[in-house]
């Protein structure tokens, strides 16, 4: 700039000098530092310089030099500005009197470049970029362009620019929209229009092809959207063009837009082919962008930013977070990078040969420039997140709680230059301006800091280690808040004890006594007079003074205690009403008085100090052994030569300040080091130190706006060390929650503390770990048949399903959401899934359908599946080792019938359940180190703000909950008295709908009401009803508590809630009768609240019946609910009485009262019809059905008839037993017959609970309605056979089967059907007529576990297998289940199936080989048959193992007596009998395939005899078993039947008979008896290791002979059926 030009600019600064001279220069020397120097525009950093240099043109001259020193105050600093300091050397170098010219530039740079530094990064200059290259996603519609960034930019001017426009049609309104929020994925942004902000509107001219747009302020974006709003249309033009083919280029005249040439669609995109059939003739393609009008070219000047738009919420603030540990992680990386380039650099520069010195060049040009500006990007996107985060309205809390004033205080008040410890103290300053925790909190370190100082006075710089903590300690108390009295008494506090401590010691006298008389001078001092009616008024308080002298109205020893300095006043007010104020004048004297005054009181408490010494350091004893030892003399003296020089290099305050993070780190791993030796661990888990670890791992954490690196390293280092020690050993995890209990006792009391929430989260995931979710990559294809129909793909495959959701469902919105199908969101029907050519039902996750259909057909394809050797499908790969799932999607419907399987249903992936008091075990030592009364303490005192501590007290009643779980601590907390607290809490949280806190509430009450009604210990009952302070009896207290939460159901908001709501509604409902505790106080008002809507159900009918006909009455509807809600409550308080004392005593009420009565009888009344000669298609009876009152009078009567006799007897002399057998063949919405169902089978006791007595009569009238319609529908049936020329007769296998008498249509004579042998149940053929064509048994196989054998440590499971023997050609059996799958209501393969077997259960087709079957044929239905059982569950063995096993179990039901029937509710002995012989057929095909021979498996079976015999006993579980001893003798005896002749049979005969008897006799003896008839049949097979490794002592002993033959009949059997077997295959 022209130095004439800038004196001329100078007009008017003259008032600017009086500006930045106040306050004694601060004011200058803030603008220099900040506008000058730190700011990082050039623009700003000119402007500086012009300002200063117009000031010092027109300021005195002492201004000149006060301003020329602090300019050459910052030459030492100089460095830690970098590029900035342009603008400073020239400012300086005017002042000076030397005005710069252009060809000293070079010279004067020189400076700047010896000052390169990372501390002040950059400046970015503007540079001109295309769109392509700031763009990271694009997204069209047929008139916008959305482009996602590649980051956020500072957008100065958008130029656009029109190539080959048409003059048919152009742009007349262009709109720039954008905004600076990071966005996953731009779906979120498309039509969201109010996260966009509008920047220009522009208005073009027809046919314009250039324009330029200007910001005068320059936009930040993230994201940009370029509108064409609206458009000229030249009609002359249009009409002369043409609508033309894009592939053969000929006019198209038709009004489909199809080419008559090559049947193109006309209307395609030139560039994709993408048709919009939304917008035909739309200006940009929706997929691509192109414009047939057109080709936009659109160019930005712009730079990156580092400006961040302000956080709205926690989403937001987390989001931030996270984006602060990214790049801190990347520029920790590109650090590193750097200093990898600096001894290459340094070498090359020091070899100086010319080839060398490109490669200079390009090393330190190039790389280590590119590493640079990554690293300024990171470090101002660092600075620009932690400015915002700073300015989020719960910021200043949240970082306070997370000790960020211990952070300051404890670094950055000592550290760094002089501004900067300015800036820290007034950082802290404001932290605690107006915060009573951050006044408390920063009082106490400053104490704590000085006191220790003081201490230790003798062995440190006193000066030096206090001067920092006195000037922050002094301009805090210059705070004018209403906690300024707190500060005055650390002051206080501090001049007392310093004057004891070291009165004489002069370094104390002078740099902590006298800054404090200063603080407390400047507070005692009232203000300075400033006119004569401030002098007057000061004249007269002086002889206010003067006349109360002799009246004390201060006391220091009251206000140390805690009188505050508004009693004071107050008392001055009072004395003054009594003294009259005079109007002398004060005496001029009167300063020094009291001077002399607070100087001879000083030297009075000075002289009372003691004159003792300090007592002599002694040594501990393990330090005195370890210098003093001779063969560590070496070792030490290299330490302190190392230690030496390590205080060498820290000496500088910069290089302590630059080492910090790096020797914390060091410092962790030394730690880890340590704890690798294990007596260091043992000593260290003996001396409860893990309380110090997690103290550090919570300091560290509580880092969060100075987060690095080394701080994110540092605290995963403590998080792995602390988890090492955890895993070691149960103690050193008890050691661990007592030190979390101790965490919790000291950081408990925090608000909005984070500290807490994480020890709660360690204690929770240690009590109960919770399974890590895995994560699972997806390809999402379209289907090639789909490609002109679905617009778009899914271009950034492969998709994480953490970003997804769990559900396929997820993937479906996934998808919809991308590629803008929103009409499907909602529709579970449009879109189809498929994954491994099966169609996959929405329902199912995601871990679901790749554990169990993507990884089972991956290794299957991956393996060569040959024969018998088919892979089962538990043979899967591991997740890393299988590829992503590929799914592809298609539109359903589009390619006609889908014909693919479809899976609807996947085994979950259950763990096997565990005893809790095992399981959760570990929770003990909560209760054992008091953790329950902290739990409670905490309780009580987050729920006075339950909305803004919601989430803290989930997480407390989250471990609550754990640790409710033993009955230990269930009963502990009883007698803490943790249900008053707990309903207390539950009581603030539904006033105020937390819902998520009282869901968990209400858990953990209902265990404890469970334990407490469960417990025989009078003293828990009363202590857990401890609800108030008042004092009152235990029925009283019962009372008011279910008095409270009968008020929650009434509650006005009840009648239309949230799920959630609905939840703990229906919870309050269930654990109300648990709340009485069985006192007939609160049990009588439980009923009274419910007692009027009982006694009138026709008033109930009627108020529902007028709300219907009259939906727009208010009032009457507000009724209708108000009792419809409380009669369901009833319903649900009647369902969860348990047949416990409790429950008994209420239903005695209930019925006592004439509840039941009342319901029986309205029952009785509204069906009246019943019982009358076709009443089920009368008016009344239809009508009755609809009464609204009767699905809740069954509901109702169900739950108090469970296990009440009296109730029972009440509903059976009431006489509507037959009325409600009637009621229970009903269907519809209303789920009478289900409900009327249910009731029956409560009172016949049909899940032998012994809940029922009614069961004689329950079961007379269902069989003989069953009987009346067996014979109602054969008798239709024979009609229906006559009508057609046919009858039925008996088959010679003693079987049915329909014959023709007459044919009566032409040709049916000519049908065969087959005569002898097995027939398929379609088509009535079997072998004989079909004789290659595979049949098949429908069967239902079920996995069992078969316990724990001799030498296998875990349980093993096998299939268990029964037959109704219905008969069916694998092919009609698929053409069934494709006719299933195509009706109105799809039905699933085994339900049609279970149709057709007779309404039985079967989930397999088991083959059937014939004579003329070919083997490979059979083979592959075998193959598919084990399939099936591998989805049922994972059994491992071979498969001929597992089959004999299946046939033992076969045959046990057959010697114990066992239904056959009741898993599959069909099949008896009769028809397992035949499915038996089948099951030995393919054992045998099994037998023959397999790689054991006849010879050796007869050699096993004559081993296992011969080892049996020779020991009478069985072998013990520490000997080690023969051959074969690991299987059962049952299993052998199978064996020798597929194995061995007849005569080998009747030599082993009488040995295993014997190894039978014996093995049912140990079994009985043992508790294990299987005489009787069980549903189990693994109860007969159970090893003979099992039978003798339990008890030693005998239960009891066999008596008589019958007793004898009982127990041993069993065996007896199985070794007949064995026998009849061998004569029937021999």
């Amino acid at each position: 700039m022209d130095l004439n030009l800038l004196q001329r600019s100078l007009f008017g600064y003259g008032a600017s000098v009086d500006i930045f001279t106040e306050k004694g220069g601060d004011v200058l020397r803030q603008f220099i530092n900040s506008f000058l120097l730190e700011w990082n525009s050039s623009s700003v950093r000119i402007e500086a310089k012009c300002v200063l240099y117009g000031v010092w043109h027109h300021g005195k001259q002492s201004f000149k030099e006060t301003m020329l020193v602090a300019l050459l105050q910052k030459v030492k600093c100089l460095p830690m500005y970098g590029q900035n300091i342009v603008e400073y050397t020239e400012l300086v170098t005017w002042l000076l009197g030397k005005v710069p010219d252009t060809s000293s530039k070079p010279q004067s740079t020189e400076l700047v470049d010896r000052c390169l530094t990372t501390d002040v990064l950059p400046e970015v200059p503007y540079s001109r970029m295309k769109l392509e290259s700031l763009k990271s996603e694009t997204k069209f519609t047929d008139n916008r362009i959305i482009v996602k960034c590649t980051g956020s930019y500072t957008i100065q001017t958008v130029t656009m620019n029109v190539h080959d426009a048409r003059k048919s049609k152009s742009v007349k309104v262009l709109n720039l929209y954008y905004n600076n929020r990071p966005v996953a994925d731009l779906s979120e942004l498309k039509n969201n229009w109010a996260l966009w902000k509008r920047a220009k509107s522009c208005h073009l001219a027809f046919n314009q092809t250039e324009l330029k747009v200007d910001f005068p302020i320059p936009i930040t974006a993230c994201n940009f959207m370029i509108e064409l709003d609206s458009f000229y249309e030249n009609l002359q033009a249009l009409s002369l063009e043409p609508l033309q083919c894009p592939r053969c280029s000929r006019p198209v005249t038709d009004k489909h837009g199809i080419c008559s040439n090559c049947h193109e669609n006309a209307y395609q995109c030139r560039q994709c082919r993408n048709i919009n059939y939304e917008n035909l003739d739309s200006f940009l393609c929706n997929e691509c962008g192109y414009s047939k009008y057109g080709r936009f070219e659109f160019n930005f000047m712009a730079k990156p930013s580092f400006t961040f738009d302000s956080m709205e919420n926690d989403d937001d603030m987390k989001r931030g977070l996270t984006a602060i540990e990214a790049e801190s992680e990347n520029a920790h990386r590109r650090y590193q990078q750097l200093l990898g380039f600096k001894n290459p650099c340094l070498r090359l520069y020091q070899a100086l040969i010319n080839r060398k010195i490109a490669l200079l060049g390009v090393l330190y040009g190039e790389k280590c420039k590119a590493a640079f500006d990554s690293v300024s990007k990171s470090v101002q996107t660092l600075q620009g997140l932690r400015r915002v985060l700073s300015k989020h309205p719960n910021s200043k809390k949240q970082l306070v709680a997370a000790s960020i004033l211990s952070e300051l205080f404890e670094n950055n008040i000592h550290q760094g230059p002089k501004t900067a410890r300015i800036q820290a103290r007034a950082v802290l300053c404001a932290f605690s301006e107006g915060d009573a925790n951050a006044v408390s909190e920063l009082n106490s370190l400053i104490q704590k800091k000085v006191m220790y100082c003081l201490e230790h006075h003798r062995s440190m710089d006193i000066a030096l280690a206090t001067r920092e903590e006195l000037l922050l300690l002094s301009e805090v108390c210059s705070l004018a808040d209403e906690f300024w009295e707190s500060r005055l008494r650390v002051v206080f506090q501090l001049l007392f004890s310093s004057i004891k401590l070291g009165a004489k010691h002069p370094a104390i006298a002078e740099h902590v006594i006298l800054p404090c008389l200063r603080i407390i001078s400047q507070a005692c001092t009232p203000p300075k007079p400033d006119t004569v009616d401030k002098e007057q008024g000061w004249e007269n308080q002086l002889h206010f003074c003067r006349k109360t002298q002799d009246i004390q109205l201060l006391s220091y020893s009251e206000w140390e205690k805690g009188a505050s300095y508004l009693d004071f006043v107050r008392r001055q007010y009072k004395v003054s009403q009594a003294v009259k104020s005079s109007g002398q004048r004060p005496r001029p004297q009167r300063y020094d008085y009291l001077a002399l005054k607070y100087a001879l009181r000083w030297k009075r408490n000075a002289c009372k100090t003691s004159k003792g010494e300090l007592s002599a350091f002694e040594l501990g004893s393990w330090v005195t052994e370890l210098v003093l030892s001779a063969s560590t003399l070496s070792a030490g003296e290299s330490a302190a030569e190392y230690f030496e020089l390590l205080f060498k290099m820290i000496d500088s305050e910069d290089a302590r300040l630059f080492l910090t993070g790096f020797i914390l780190h060091k410092l962790i791993e030394l730690l880890g080091k340590f704890l690798e030796v294990p007596n260091i661990r043992s000593r260290f888990m003996r001396d409860n130190l893990l309380s110090e670890i997690l103290e550090a791992l919570i300091v560290i954490r509580g880092l969060i706006v100075q987060k690095t690196k080394l701080i994110s390293d540092c605290n995963r280092l403590l998080k792995d060390l602390l988890d090492g020690l955890l895993l070691e050993s149960s103690e050193n995890k008890r050691q661990f929650i007592r030190a979390c209990i101790c965490g919790l006792q000291i950081h408990g009391e925090e608000r909005k503390g984070r500290t807490s929430l994480f020890i709660l989260e360690q204690l929770c995931n240690l009590i109960c770990p919770s399974k890590p979710e895995s994560v699972y990559l997806l390809v999402l294809n379209k289907a090639h048949t789909q490609e002109e129909f679905i617009r778009g793909s899914m271009t950034k495959n492969p998709y994480s399903s953490a970003e997804i959701g769990p559900l396929m469902r997820d993937v479906k919105n996934k998808i919809c959401h991308q590629l803008d199908l929103l009409g499907l969101l909602e529709d579970d029907y449009g879109m189809e899934l498929l994954v491994a050519g099966n169609i996959i039902s929405l329902d199912l996750s995601i871990a679901q359908v790749y554990e169990q259909v993507w990884k089972k057909s991956n290794s299957q394809s991956s393996n060569t599946i040959s024969g018998a050797t088919l892979l089962s499908s538990n043979a899967t790969t591991s997740a890393r080792d299988c590829p992503p799932m590929t799914v592809t999607y298609r539109l359903q419907g589009l390619d006609g019938e889908a014909t693919e399987p479809m899976i609807k249903e996947l085994e979950e992936d259950r763990e096997e359940s565990q005893d809790p008091e095992v399981e959760f075990a570990i929770a003990g030592a909560v209760q054992e180190y008091g953790g329950l009364e902290i739990i409670l303490g905490m309780i009580q005192r987050l729920r006075d703000d339950l909305k803004s501590n919601q989430e803290q007290l989930v997480a407390v009643l989250n471990l609550l909950m754990h640790c409710c779980k033993i009955r230990e601590n269930r009963r502990a907390l009883l007698r803490l008295g943790a249900l008053g607290v707990l309903l207390e809490t539950a009581r603030c949280a539904f006033s105020v709908d937390a819902m998520e806190p009282a869901e968990g509430i209400l858990l953990i009450v209902e265990s404890l009401t469970l334990e407490a009604n469960e417990s025989d210990n009078i003293s828990i009952t009363q202590n857990a009803l401890t609800v108030s302070s008042e004092v009152a009896g235990a029925g009283d207290q019962a009372k008011k508590i279910v008095l409270m939460f009968l008020e929650r159901l009434c509650h006005s908001s009840g009648l239309k809630k949230s799920n959630k709501q609905q939840r703990n509604t229906e919870m309050v409902a269930r654990i109300l009768p648990y709340l009485t505790y069985g006192e007939p106080a609160a049990m009588e008002a439980l009923i009274h609240h419910f007692e009027p809507y009982l006694q009138d159900w026709g008033e109930f009918d009627r108020l529902q019946k007028q709300q219907q006909d009259n939906p727009k009455d208010e009032d009457i509807a507000r009724q209708a609910a108000k009792q419809k809600f409380a009669l369901e409550n009833f319903v649900r308080v009647s369902e969860s009485l348990k047949t416990s004392s409790c429950g008994e005593r209420l239903k005695d009420i209930i019925l006592e009262k004439g509840i039941t009565g009342v319901a029986v009888r309205h029952l009785t009344d509204s069906f009246a019809v019943a019982g009358q000669a076709g009443f089920k298609s009368s008016a009344e009876w239809a009508s009755g059905l609809k009464l609204p009152s009767v699905p809740l009078i069954l509901s109702m009567l169900r739950g108090l008839s469970m296990g009440h006799l009296a109730t029972q007897r009440c509903i059976d002399e009431g006489g509507i037993l037959s009325l409600l057998h009637a009621l229970e063949g009903v269907t519809g919405e209303n789920e009478i017959g289900a409900r009327a169902e249910n009731l029956l089978d409560t009172l016949s006791d049909k899940e032998g609970k012994g809940d029922g007595f009614l069961e004689e009569k329950v079961c007379k009238l269902r069989h003989a309605t069953r009987d009346e319609m067996r014979r109602r529908a054969l008798r239709r049936r024979e009609e229906l056979l006559q009508g057609l020329g046919m009858r039925q007769e008996l088959a010679s296998d003693g079987g049915e089967r329909i014959v023709v008498t007459r044919p009566l249509l032409e040709g049916l004579e000519d049908v065969e059907e087959e005569e002898d042998g097995l027939a398929c149940m379609v088509c009535r053929e079997g072998y004989s007529l079909r004789p290659t064509d595979m049949l098949g048994v429908y069967s239902y196989s079920k996995r069992v576990n078969l316990g724990v054998t001799s030498g296998s440590a875990r349980a093993e499971y096998v299939y268990t297998t029964v037959s109704f023997f219905n008969i069916i050609h694998f092919q009609c059996h698929q053409e069934a289940k494709r006719a299933d799958a195509a009706l109105k209501n799809p039905k699933k393969e085994w339900e049609g199936a279970a149709l057709r077997n007779n309404e039985s259960y079967c989930n397999s087709l088991f083959p059937v080989r014939g004579p003329s079957v070919p083997i490979t044929q059979y083979i592959r239905y075998v193959d598919q048959y084990w399939d099936n059982l591998n989805a049922l569950g994972r059994a491992d063995g071979p498969r001929l193992r597992l089959l004999t096993y299946d046939i033992v179990l076969m045959l046990a039901r057959f010697a114990t007596g066992a239904s056959f029937s009741l898993e599959s509710r069909g099949g008896g002995r009769e028809s397992n009998s035949r499915f038996l012989l089948f099951m030995i057929q393919m054992a045998r095909h099994l037998f023959d395939q397999g790689n054991i021979t006849q010879r050796a498996m007869a050699k096993t079976i004559t081993t296992y005899l011969t080892s049996s015999s020779s020991d009478s006993k069985p072998s013990t579980p520490g000997m080690q078993p023969s051959i074969g001893t690991e299987e059962t003798f049952q299993f052998m005896m199978v064996n020798s039947l597929l194995s061995e002749s007849y005569d080998s049979w009747l030599q082993h005969r009488r040995a295993f008979l014997q190894r039978g008897i014996y093995h049912a006799y140990m079994q009985h003896t043992h508790g294990r008896s299987t005489s009787r008839a069980s549903s189990n049949p693994t109860a007969v097979i159970r090893s003979e290791s099992g039978s003798s490794s339990g008890s030693g002592s005998t239960t009891t002993e066999a008596g008589s002979g019958d007793d004898l033959l009982a127990i041993v009949r069993p065996m007896l059997v199985y070794t007949g059926l064995i026998e009849q077997l061998q004569r029937f295959f021999r």
